[in-house]
């Protein structure tokens, strides 16, 4: 294994190439607000990506206290492509009457989306 590590440095120093290519990048961020407009933090927000058929759990973060959190923000942005944002709640929200979860997006190079998803206080549940 060394040896092919060893090899693979070798050649890649040889040729001038790096192993990071260059893929079109766009910024893809999700927003929870209350009724208010204001900002829910602590929402789980799952980004998935559509490729060749299948669903690829892509990117995950948790929004912040503006009620923000932005994929691939560590990596310079999210790759372009087809893709679905997903709202999970741990507890005290859902989402309003009329929102839907598993947002359609689609990302294109040097894009800058938001996708928002309204939430109401989660009802408590009466035990039965």
């Amino acid at each position: 294994m060394r040896a092919c590590l060893a090899g693979l440095s070798i050649l890649v120093a040889a040729t001038g190439c790096d192993l990071t290519e260059n893929y079109p990048l766009g910024n893809l961020s999700a927003r929870v607000v209350d009724q208010n407009n204001a900002g829910v933090q602590g929402v789980l927000l799952d980004l998935y990506k559509l490729e060749n058929g299948a669903t690829i759990h892509w990117r995950a973060t948790v929004s912040s206290a503006d009620g923000r959190g932005v994929f691939g923000a560590s990596d310079g942005g999210v790759i372009e492509g087809e893709y679905f944002v997903r709202v999970r709640f741990l507890s005290l929200h859902q989402l309003a009457p009329g929102e839907t979860n598993d947002r359609p997006v689609t990302l294109r190079e040097g894009d800058d989306v938001v996708v928002t998803f309204h939430v109401v206080p989660k009802e408590p549940t009466l035990p039965g």
